[in-house]
C-alpha cells in the first residue's frame, strides 16, 4: 500500500502544463497565454495559473502582465463542472494579486478549456489529474 500512497502523492505534487496555449487579442497585439495546474491548497483543488503571455508573431516576445481568461472545467471521474474566472495580472508587479486562482474540481482527471478575455482567437486545453 505505500506505493499507492506513494502515486498519489506524486500526482497530487505534479505541475501540468496546458497542453495547448489560449490565443487571444493582447498588447503584444496577438498573443499566446501559457497556464499551468499544479495541486491546491486542500485536498480536491487545483492551483491554476497563467505563467506568460507571448507573441505569435515573435514567440521569443514575452512579458509578465497577462490578459484574464476564463477556466470551464469538468471532472471526467465525478462528473463536476464549473468555470473559473482568472484575472489580468501582472507576475513582476506587487501592488496587484498575481493571476491565479485554486478550483475545487474534486479528484480525479480533469479536462479544462481556456479562453481569453476581451477577444479570444482559439481556446486552450489541458486535462491533469488532481489528487
Amino acid at each position: 500500500m505505500a506505493t499507492a500512497g506513494a502515486a498519489m502523492a506524486s500526482a497530487q505534487e505534479a505541475t501540468t502544463t496546458f497542453q495547448v496555449p489560449a490565443v487571444g487579442l493582447t498588447s503584444l497585439p496577438i498573443g499566446f497565454l501559457t497556464l499551468e495546474a499544479s495541486a491546491g491548497p486542500q485536498p480536491g483543488t487545483t492551483h491554476i495559473r497563467t505563467l506568460s503571455q507571448c507573441s505569435v508573431i515573435n514567440p521569443p516576445v514575452c512579458q509578465p502582465f497577462v490578459q484574464g481568461v476564463h477556466v470551464h472545467w469538468l471532472n471526467v471521474n465525478t462528473g463536476a463542472s464549473g468555470s473559473a474566472a482568472i484575472p489580468s495580472g501582472n507576475w513582476a508587479a506587487t501592488d496587484i494579486p498575481p493571476p491565479a486562482t485554486d478550483v475545487a474540481t474534486g479528484p480525479g482527471r480533469v479536462i479544462a478549456t481556456v479562453t481569453v478575455d476581451n477577444g479570444g482567437v482559439t481556446p486552450g486545453f489541458g486535462t491533469f489529474e488532481v489528487g
